[in-house]
């Protein structure tokens, strides 16, 4: 993409007609941007800087269990990235019938994303469940590591399907204009992570309660946005949504 840019910009008759480079910043544009970024980006800067701090927890118990963790967070990106996929088509389709004011398909966009991420949710939690053991022996022959993988994809098991629809919601609210709320339910979740990690990892649980704490947090929050959303989708079902100038 850099080098196409690049290109670009040598090339004046690609961007001459958009104006890119000639006409001045609108900084009134910036506001609602800035509105819809910032607390996404917040987000991702809680997340990252969460996962710093979890990981000096993991680390506490040995190699294996940060190996363990590693592997198991590659074999789920099954479920998020497939959910991610899905909620960028959701996002692009709400946006449209939300700046043509078609309400109705706004909300049956939704749903209908809704009932594909739920069934892929369902899928990887039943496999990652029964057939963890199977997919962590493929990468790991030490009984340790092994144990430590199971251990991991099956407490995690418990959260795919939440974890599905909080990224499809948290898509979805955007596409409203509405980024905000997600964004806050999401990284109070994450900062709660720590503390759980914390003191859950300090019981008889050990590692196991970290990964408890990814479960617990990441279920919360994705309940919460399933529950908000449909209310907020409603308070506009007679009345215009929202318009973000832009």
């Amino acid at each position: 993409a850099s080098i196409l840019m690049l290109v670009a910009v040598k090339r004046n008759d690609l961007l001459s007609r958009l104006g890119v480079l000639t006409k001045p910043l609108e900084w009134q544009r910036l506001k609602p941007i800035a509105k819809l970024g910032l607390p996404m980006a917040a987000q991702s800067a809680v997340h990252a800087t969460m996962t710093i701090f979890i990981s000096r927890l993991i680390v506490r118990f040995g190699d294996l269990a940060v190996a363990a963790q590693r592997l198991g967070a590659q074999i789920e990106s099954i479920t998020w990235m497939t959910a991610d996929g899905f909620a960028v088509a959701v996002n692009a389709f709400m946006a449209q019938n939300f700046g043509a004011k078609r309400n109705s398909r706004v909300k049956r966009g939704y749903w209908t994303g809704f009932w594909l991420v739920f069934a892929i949710g369902s899928l990887t939690t039943l496999t990652l469940y029964v057939f963890g053991g199977g997919i962590t022996s493929l990468f790991f022959k030490d009984p340790q590591a092994v144990i430590y993988s199971v251990d991991y994809l099956r407490i995690l098991s418990a959260s795919q399907l939440l974890m599905g629809i909080q990224i499809l919601t948290t898509s979805a609210f955007a596409a409203l204009g509405q980024s905000f709320i997600p964004s806050l339910v999401v990284t109070l979740a994450m900062a709660a992570r720590l503390p759980l990690s914390a003191a859950l990892s300090g019981t008889a649980l050990g590692v196991n309660g970290i990964w408890w704490a990814f479960t617990i947090t990441t279920n919360v929050a994705g309940l919460l946005l399933l529950i908000m959303f449909p209310f907020y989708m409603r308070r506009h079902q007679d009345d215009p949504l929202p318009v973000i100038p832009i």
